[in-house]
């Protein structure tokens, strides 16, 4: 009988636990406060949806309200990291090493079948005849158009991959204090990549140089040799790029970079090059402008410890964040000015500055530009008449200030995030020059690709109902001055994924021969 007694007692008593653990969580996740966004993920989560008749009839509101649910629970990021914690226990490394995600021994991509790849454009039929002698027949409709060799009127590209991060990928592996992003890559994709690329080029015809920056990842110089079937060569599909483009002048970042793998040219916890890397890059797009490089002692560099990047929030690998590493950027001595546009409405914002050194550290890489999703244009002291447009994803941001002493303007659109058509753009503010600059991961991942060429008719990553109108956009450009008060700051609003939403963006003063790719020493 006591024995019994017992055992009820001790059931009613575990069922008072579990009310009240269930009742404590019920209660913080309604009246705890949902964060917005992930400092350990660094992007933003997802927004509560607006609910609409329509939204709720064909059940996307209580689709993306379940997702807002899950991904805004209270806490979140404090969660995380004890799970990480937690599965480090649980989990095995060996000879430190641990690999993450689907991660599959990879094949060369040798086939030589690539699918045919077509792509829309419909220049004026002036540039039609100016046009690269790659263009071999005028098709007359109703509206002028091109056919390439390969390509035709409707866009086709190569069978999707699977996508488990913003780029395609083979997952990522930590060694030791690095982690890697493991490169898969395909012949199709890149082909799919210059061939968007030379559509440009005929759009914008012969008076406008167009050139492209593949640039390579730390996986293709610092991945042990003996991990090495886990990643495809970066090389291989960079030459493949460049060697499908017409009428495009590709730009030897690979060489520069395999040449000064002894310094830091790629962070360690971030998937991202450092700024010293976007330096040496920039040096080889400089020879091919026929420019004199400006010399890194030029610059103001300048250090921050404790850096852990975004290979962290993407693995949960408490290694990772156990390996801060030292983060350096460098500041452009040449005076110019920055204006920021919202990239949607392509309204100004204010002015500010290309880097901005309040970014706390662990979201260090988002100080270059401040964020990926904004307009931004650059004004230098130059009078050279040479207007750029770079078309970037967030590898481009640290390359920006490094452009400064090689044009009169600079206009910065992310592939991501742009509101108006971005030929009748370029030919608005007469651009004189184009550069395209992707990491290779990019450049082989088909929605990116995508939105390139999307940019091409219209707008990407904007409502129908924000859409820029193509009408002219005034850009008002402000005396170029050595410093700037803080008084002068930007509005920060609620961006997309990867970006760094500040308070404020304190303001700063400020066709040749394919070059001969080189392998790695």
């Amino acid at each position: 009988m006591n024995k019994k007694r017992k055992i009820n007692l001790a059931y009613f008593w575990a069922m008072i636990a579990v009310t009240t653990l269930l009742v404590f969580v019920s209660l913080a996740l309604a009246l705890l406060p949902r964060p917005s966004e992930s400092e350990l993920e660094n992007r933003e989560l997802a927004a509560f949806p607006k609910f609409t008749v329509e939204s709720y009839l064909d059940g996307s509101f209580t689709r993306d309200l379940t997702k807002w649910f899950a991904d805004t629970v209270p806490l979140r990021d404090n969660l995380v990291e004890l799970s990480g914690q937690i599965k480090e226990l649980e989990g095995i490394r060996q000879d430190n090493v641990k690999f993450h995600g689907n991660v599959e021994i990879v094949k060369a991509d040798d086939s030589d079948e690539i699918p045919e790849v077509i792509v829309t454009t419909a220049p004026p039929k002036a540039e039609i005849a100016e046009a690269d002698t790659a263009v071999t027949e005028v098709l007359v409709t109703e509206a002028p158009a091109v056919t390439i060799p390969g390509l035709s009127e409707t866009v086709t590209a190569p069978p999707a991959e699977d996508q488990t991060m913003e780029f395609d990928n083979n997952g990522i592996v930590t060694v030791g204090d690095r982690s890697f992003m493991l490169f898969g890559g395909s012949k199709s994709q890149g082909k799919y990549y210059a061939d968007v690329l030379n559509a440009y080029k005929i759009s914008l015809g012969e008076n406008v140089n167009v050139y492209n920056m593949v640039v390579p990842t730390a996986v293709e110089f610092y991945l042990p040799a003996q991990y090495s079937d886990y990643s495809n060569s970066e090389l291989t599909q960079i030459k493949n790029i460049y060697e499908n483009l017409v009428g495009v002048t590709p730009i030897d970042a690979y060489s520069k970079l395999a040449s000064h793998t002894g310094e830091d040219i790629y962070l360690k916890t971030d998937h991202h090059w450092s700024q010293l890397g976007a330096y040496y890059a920039s040096t080889a797009f400089a020879e091919v402008l026929g420019e004199t490089v400006q010399p890194i002692t030029d610059f103001e560099a300048i250090s921050r410890d404790g850096f852990v990047g975004s290979l962290y929030g993407y693995t949960n690998d408490i290694k990772i964040k156990e390996s801060p590493e030292v983060f350096t950027y460098y500041k452009q001595p040449l005076p110019y000015t920055t204006e920021f546009f919202n990239y949607d409405t392509l309204t100004s914002r204010g002015f500010g500055q290309l880097i901005y050194e309040a970014a706390a550290v662990d979201n260090s890489y988002a100080m270059f530009i401040g964020m990926d999703a904004v307009h931004t244009h650059v004004v230098t002291e130059n009078k050279n008449g040479k207007r750029l447009t770079v078309f970037k994803e967030s590898f481009g941001n640290a390359l920006i200030p490094e452009l400064i002493p090689y044009f009169e303007e600079i206009y910065v659109i992310d592939i991501r995030f742009f509101g108006m058509n971005a030929i009748d753009y370029m030919k608005q503010k007469n651009i004189t020059d184009v550069l395209f600059i992707n990491n290779i991961f990019a450049a082989n991942t088909q929605s990116l690709i995508k939105h390139i060429d999307d940019l091409r008719f219209g707008s990407v990553g904007v409502k129908t109902e924000t859409i820029a109108t193509t009408a002219e956009t005034p850009v008002t450009t402000a005396p170029i001055v050595e410093s700037v008060t803080a008084a002068e700051t930007v509005v920060a609003e609620t961006l997309p994924a990867e970006t760094l939403p500040p308070e404020t963006l304190p303001p700063e003063s400020s066709p040749p021969a394919m070059p001969t790719l080189l392998s790695p020493e």
